[in-house]
């Protein structure tokens, strides 16, 4: 909070340390119930602000110099809801102001929040109660999987579209202009119908970088919606990464309704045909195809219409976070509220989920996942002699 009320200071052209807020929420989605400056409410400024680069503060070296010197400073912290904020649910962790000083952390008491911000927080609320019941018990198994985050995802969105309010996500890809434009060629047909994506990705992994190229496969793929997933996973090493165990290396099959598919090889250690990039990308279609590596300024587009060539963007001057904020500004100023990369974000974490259950079961999983049933387990072996004793169904009769 303290870091983005310096950046809101910036924006309303105020001094950081004359900016006066009343902050509440929980961790990453606390709001700021008042923005004032010398008495004057900042939100009407704030509304017609340009936005500028934000920056990024760090208090906690500012809490524990409080604690240890007795030098008391008011900061924004995580604490349990203990009645400090009325209308979220007792013990959830969530973030208000305290006075922080050397007998501790003092949360102050908040009230309750405007109803469409609790709805908000609440949506995001569950997934805390098992990771605080594993800590308590120190039980690292009883942290939930990935589903109570899509489930949590889902409740967010349908809430925000309920109460009209804009929402973004920040995927790099979209906030960058030359994999913005390789859509657009793509959705305009510079290589006819989109067929497959090929995807090589070195080191990182199915959930961590590669629900970003998961989401950006489903906005080329787009109208098409992602109709089952297919991941093997080699996990011998038992890598993790940002607190998850990962595999060593994995392939995802992800296949739409209509065909179109994505091959996604994730992993520590993955060969890529070119330097210089941690994702190529190979996007096939029937009348030509596309390469391009993930981060740099240029594509490689061939077709018959077009020819070879290698085409070069002009970076924007605005991109990553910062783009993304300035798309919510301008639909807070009443531009028309658009869903398409929240919807599509959505759906690449489902299809995280789904990958990491079909390399847990063996089987291929079909989406929505809420309506999925997770099949029995089977003895059946793939590559071994068949008996004649064991039932299943004869391959060459098949309709």
């Amino acid at each position: 909070m303290q870091g983005a009320a310096a950046t809101l200071a910036r924006w309303c052209g105020v001094p950081k340390d004359e900016l006066v807020y009343w902050a509440a929420g929980i961790n990453h989605q606390a709001w700021y119930l008042t923005l004032r400056h010398g008495g004057k409410d900042l939100y009407p400024t704030l509304q017609q602000a340009v936005l500028k680069p934000g920056v990024v503060a760090e208090e906690r070296s500012r809490i524990i110099n409080a604690l240890k010197t007795g030098a008391p400073v008011e900061v924004n912290a995580n604490v349990a809801n203990e009645g400090l904020i009325t209308n979220l649910p007792a013990g959830s962790c969530v973030e208000v102001p305290c006075l922080a000083s050397g007998d501790g952390v003092h949360p102050y008491h908040v009230g309750a929040l405007p109803p469409q911000l609790t709805a908000l927080d609440r949506a995001s609320i569950p997934p805390q109660e098992p990771a605080l019941l594993a800590h308590k018990e120190a039980d690292p198994e009883r942290v939930v999987g990935l589903g109570d985050s899509t489930a949590a995802g889902a409740e967010i969105l349908a809430t925000a579209r309920a109460h009209q309010l804009p929402l973004v996500t920040p995927h790099g890809l979209m906030a960058r202009d030359a994999p913005l434009a390789v859509l657009n060629e793509v959705r305009n047909g510079a290589i006819g119908a989109l067929r497959v994506v090929e995807m090589e990705c070195t080191g990182w992994d199915i959930i961590n970088a590669g629900i970003h190229w998961i989401q950006y496969f489903i906005m080329l793929a787009l109208p098409q919606q992602v109709d089952r997933v297919l991941t093997a996973c080699d996990s011998q090493t038992r890598t993790y990464r940002d607190g998850l165990q990962v595999e060593t290396e994995a392939i995802t099959l992800v296949t739409c309704t209509n065909g179109t598919r994505l091959v996604l090889n994730t992993g520590d250690y993955v060969p890529i045909a070119r330097d210089n990039t941690a994702c190529l990308m190979r996007i096939v279609g029937e009348q030509g195809y596309i390469e391009y590596c993930a981060w740099q300024d240029e594509y490689r587009l061939v077709s018959p219409r077009g020819g070879d060539r290698v085409i070069s963007v002009e970076p924007s001057e605005v991109t990553g976070h910062r783009r993304h904020l300035e798309h919510l500004a301008d639909m807070v100023e009443g531009g028309a509220l658009d869903y398409e990369v929240p919807e599509s974000s959505l759906q690449a974490l489902e299809v995280v989920e789904a990958a990491y259950l079909s390399n847990r079961t063996g089987a291929s999983v079909s989406l929505p996942l809420a309506t999925y049933k997770v099949p029995s387990s089977t003895d059946w072996d793939p590559g071994r002699p068949y008996t004649g004793t064991r039932g299943g169904r004869d391959g060459r009769k098949l309709p």
